[in-house]
């Protein structure tokens, strides 16, 4: 470990157990902070490939097919339970 306290191309996992607490970092939070950092990063790309508006028909085309797949499923929702509803009306 060098006198920042980080440790020289060791990941979290191979931590001796004396090294867990680096900085008043747990393990575990260090690993919670890790993965929301991935998600957050996933969400970032995501939301700039729907949202750039600088005409890339990938993410435009991309963005309508996720429209229609929002419209069909709020429409299938809607139809079932229509459904049930006239199945409850005619069995009264």
């Amino acid at each position: 470990m060098n006198r920042s306290g980080q440790f020289y191309g060791a990941s979290l996992q191979k931590l001796p157990p004396h090294a867990i607490n680096v900085r008043g970092w747990t393990l575990m939070e260090a690993e919670a902070l890790s993965k929301s950092l991935d998600e957050l990063n996933r969400e970032t790309t995501l939301h700039l490939l729907l949202h750039r508006g600088n005409g890339i028909f990938g993410a435009a085309l991309l963005r309508h097919l996720l429209h229609y797949l929002c419209v069909f499923v709020c429409l299938a929702i809607g139809q079932q339970t229509w459904r049930r509803t006239r199945v409850r009306e005619l069995r009264d």
